[in-house]
């Protein structure tokens, strides 16, 4: 007796959005944590990849620098 062999579904494979990616923020509210909480501006616009690192360095260097290189980042 032959028996007949079930054919696989093809599986998909679920891709993980970053939440930065995910949720949209008001570019007005981006704007104001940029002047107050430069790397938080930086983090929920591009993650915590290379420029949430440097912006976090800059502010080391008296807050000013981390402000302008969030405020570039924010309205890139």
């Amino acid at each position: 007796m032959a028996t007949k062999k079930k054919a696989k579904k093809p599986v998909k494979k679920s891709v993980k959005k970053s939440a930065s990616k995910s949720k949209k923020v008001d570019p007005v509210v981006l704007f104001i944590l940029a002047i107050v909480l430069p790397p938080l501006a930086v983090y929920l616009v591009k993650g915590a990849k290379r420029d949430f690192v440097i912006n976090i360095v800059l502010c080391l260097f008296i807050w000013i620098p981390g402000i302008v290189h969030a405020l570039w980042i924010v309205t890139k």
